[in-house]
């Protein structure tokens, strides 16, 4: 009996977990899909009386697609780049013994440990000295 009602309030406390995470996610959809003048309704509403794409529209006229198509082409080369080079350093990390394994796979945990906000301005001084600082180049690097 324990077991069941640790089980329910395990489930409980996910559910709501769930609602506060989504919350604002399902919050943003509904209010995109509201008229200008249902955003600042009193009461607000998460469902609104006339649902309209007018946000949309207006984003895809101003060429904003673009930018997201922009960021996801940098997004599949930086994914399939690193996780290309990090399943072949794993492989051989992991299937063959050499001189100075322990001394990479500790290279690697101390670099995964360092916070990445701690490198944000050594990075940028680094892309300003070799003349790569906002372009199209510098991106990648940093993934």
């Amino acid at each position: 009996m324990t077991r069941l009602l640790g089980r329910i309030l395990l489930a409980l406390f996910a559910l709501a977990a769930s609602f506060i995470a989504l919350g604002p996610i399902v919050w943003a959809l509904s209010t995109s899909l509201k008229r200008n003048a249902d955003i600042f309704a009193v009461p607000p509403r998460l469902v609104p009386t006339v649902a309209t794409a007018e946000h949309y529209l207006r984003l895809f006229a101003e060429g904003v697609h673009w930018t997201f198509l922009n960021s996801l082409a940098y997004a599949v080369v930086a994914v399939t780049a690193a996780v290309s080079i990090g399943a072949i350093a794993g492989y051989a990390l992991a299937r063959y013994r050499f001189r100075g394994r322990d001394a990479v796979l500790v290279l690697f945990m101390g670099a995964m440990a360092v916070p990445s906000y701690a490198l944000l301005l050594p990075t940028q001084i680094l892309f300003v000295e070799f003349g790569i600082f906002n372009t199209a180049a510098a991106l990648p690097i940093l993934y």
